[in-house]
């Protein structure tokens, strides 16, 4: 491997952006297959905060999964999290956090890819007209409740919050009422939605009413306040929960959740009302049984970075319906189960409230002869209007490199079609997330998946894989810089041959912004966030520093002085973001500038998974701020911010990018919205959007 002198000089010098030393074309990547990975993410986080958890999580996920994924993770929440991925889509993700708040993450991530295919063009096939129908009048999206919440306020009494819908006059104001009569507050249209009682007690029940014109409406779904700073759904006996996604399953308007629960012989799913009700139970069946990481079961999920289902509203009746990866074997949520033999593999969608199979269709058999597919699922709006399902499945050539197909579908009218297939042949280099967003600004969405992005049609927009992008692990698409038009993505590398280790872009032509080089290795985190308010917009950073977005001014130039790069979360009462790590969320001292150095941290009390994750997070209740959802053994916990805020946003489940991105899991990153949310933010213009009915 050979670099350029401004990068070997740059590189002696700590932190380096390298934006014109990019590697020559006659150089060739080791790996073929844009997938071209190898994670070794080496890092050591020493974290000298006491709070040694012991929560023995032991994950031990064998990922040596054509993604080449060892996942071996181990969590013993003393943060020791021995996450060993060793991942056959190359990615070798050696990350060692030694955090005395205790977190020894230790990474292997083997990603090696080779396509076979030198194409450089995408094989799109479209069985269904994309274009057809494009209504103007926005998306069709979740007719929500205020989605109450009341938590102990932070000086006594009762903090309550509740949502602004994104399709509400910005002048509208809200009264706060308890037990149905007493007035608590009123609050005017430039006025937080939270407001503070100090007479609430244990028991008081609360609802909101939103005043148009002086004219009051009638009021919300009331929240009985219990004390906690958490609602709690209790959960039926089972193995642990890796992953949760919400939807509103029984139409009411607020959040429910569904959970896999894995680690037992099968992996199971199961179903609960935010009140506490459980539904359903699945059983992933005989196929699931085989949960290698790499080439697992036609009917596994959750097994290492794959998921394999999602929830959302595909068919837009105003109840949320469950798509997953199924095959001979499983035994729905009804107890029937699914017939035949053998390892054809399914899109089956399930019945949010029941359980049941309502439909299904066959999975793609384009590489049947190299076993089952492992998949990624979430939710898109390919047409602008209505939501389909997106399925990014792969598979292993023999001990090599990786299949790869794309697919679409709709769930309209009863029937379940094919809407677009698009076959990778062309080295196009995949991650081990994917992101659903609308980033070229025509209202219709795009499928992005961390080296290359496909269009709404099915068709390759463009392929970062001509920049020199190998495969990583995770990337960020948003507005980063306020004062640039459109959107800008951020990625992370594994080993490039080149030495890239992260690259800033434009998210709607691939346009290369920023590179930085020329450590390579595997940097395995990064993220977007906005700590200080005194750089205009948002920062990017990983362990090769931290950098503002639009000026480039870097930060700072040592990997050991960021913050753990793992989540980005809106909690406290202000614009700027705070951090989430394992079961925890901090504001970062900006003046310390200390990896481990927090203005304050709050400890939720639950299980971290893989990667110190927690199974779900994100503005599920209240205002705009985010929930972290978590399992402790006997219950789902979803805990809720008690500071109060002045700033009014439309609830973040009506902004497009990040409704969409609760629907996408892989390795859990940040969600994002596709405007700017940060210091001296201008108040973001309502989405288009028109909800179900």
């Amino acid at each position: 491997m050979r670099h350029c002198l401004v990068c070997i000089l740059l590189t002696l010098g700590g932190y380096s952006a390298c934006s014109s030393h990019s590697p020559s074309s006659e150089q060739t990547p080791v790996n073929t297959d844009a997938d071209s990975d190898a994670d070794s993410d080496s890092d050591t986080d020493s974290d000298s905060d006491s709070d040694t958890d012991t929560d023995t999580d032991s994950d031990s996920d064998t990922d040596t999964d054509a993604d080449s994924d060892t996942d071996s993770d181990t969590d013993t929440d003393a943060d020791t999290d021995a996450d060993a991925d060793a991942d056959a889509d190359a990615d070798a993700d050696a990350d060692t956090d030694t955090d005395t708040d205790a977190d020894t993450d230790t990474d292997t991530d083997a990603d090696a890819d080779t396509d076979t295919d030198a194409d450089s063009d995408a094989d799109s096939d479209t069985d269904a007209d994309t274009d057809a129908d494009i209504d103007t009048e926005g998306r069709v999206m979740e007719k929500l409740d205020r989605g109450v919440i009341a938590v102990p306020a932070q000086g006594g009494g009762v903090f309550v919050s509740w949502r602004l819908f994104g399709t509400e006059s910005p002048d509208v104001t809200f009264n706060l009422y308890r037990d149905g009569s007493t007035l608590v507050c009123s609050t005017a249209a430039d006025e937080g939605t939270n407001c503070t009682d100090g007479e609430g007690v244990i028991g008081s029940s609360y609802d909101v009413r939103a005043v148009h014109g002086g004219v009051e409406g009638a009021p919300s779904r009331s929240y009985e306040y219990t004390g906690n700073n958490y609602i709690s759904i209790p959960i039926q006996p089972g193995s642990r929960i890796h992953l949760a996604w919400p939807g509103d399953l029984d139409g009411d308007g607020d959040m429910d959740i569904v959970a896999d629960r894995i680690g037992a012989t099968r992996p199971q799913v199961d179903a609960y009302l935010n009140d506490g009700t459980f539904l359903w139970r699945i059983d992933m069946g005989p196929n699931a049984e085989d949960q290698n990481n790499i080439e697992g079961g036609a009917s596994v999920i959750s097994n290492g970075h794959w998921d394999g289902l999602t929830v959302f509203d595909f068919n837009s009746d105003g109840m949320a319906d469950v798509a997953i990866k199924t095959a001979p074997g499983v035994i729905f949520g009804d107890g029937e189960v699914m017939p035949g033999s053998g390892e054809m593999q399914y899109l089956s969608i399930v019945d949010g409230m029941t359980g049941a199979e309502i439909i299904s269709a066959p999975l793609s058999t384009d590489f049947v002869s190299d076993g089952p597919l492992q998949c990624h699922f979430s939710a898109g709006y390919f047409d602008g209007e209505y939501p389909s399902v997106m399925t990014r499945c792969k598979n292993r050539v023999g001990s090599g490199g990786f299949n790869l197909v794309a697919q679409s579908w709709d769930y309209r009218n009863g029937e379940l079609t094919q809407r677009w297939k698009w076959i990778r042949n062309n080295g196009a280099p995949d991650f081990h997330q994917h992101r659903i967003l609308d980033v070229d600004g025509d209202g219709l969405d795009e499928f992005c998946d961390g080296g290359y992005v496909l269009d709404d049609d099915g068709t390759l927009l463009y392929n970062l894989g001509e920049h020199g992008v190998v495969h990583g692990d995770r990337f960020h698409i948003t507005d980063l810089d306020p004062d640039r038009p459109g959107l800008e993505g951020y990625g992370i590398q594994q080993d490039n041959w080149s030495g890239l280790e992260t690259n800033y872009y434009d998210a709607a032509t691939g346009e290369m912004l920023r590179e930085h080089c020329c450590g390579g290795g595997d940097l395995g985190r990064g993220i977007v966030l906005d700590l200080y308010p005194e750089y205009r917009g948002f920062e990017y950073m990983s362990f090769n520093g931290m950098t503002v977005a639009g000026s480039g001014e870097v930060i700072i130039s040592s990997g050991d002085a960021v913050p753990w790069p793992n989540f980005r979360m809106w909690w406290d009462g202000d614009l700027g973001s705070e951090h989430m790590d394992h079961n925890w969320v901090g504001k970062w001292n900006t003046e310390a500038m200390e990896r481990n150095t927090y203005y304050w941290k709050e400890t939720f009390d639950g299980y971290e998974t893989a990667r110190g994750a927690i199974p779900l997070y994100g503005d599920l209740y209240g205002d705009w701020r985010e929930e972290a959802v978590v399992e402790n053994g006997s219950e789902i916990r979803i805990y809720s911010t008690n500071y109060p805020s002045e700033y009014r946003f439309y609830t973040l489940l009506h902004n497009p990018a990040y409704r969409n991105a609760l629907t996408a899991k892989g390795y859990l990153q940040s969600h994002h919205v596709d405007y700017f949310l940060g210091y001296d933010m201008e108040q973001p213009p309502l989405p288009n959007i028109r909800l179900v009915e």
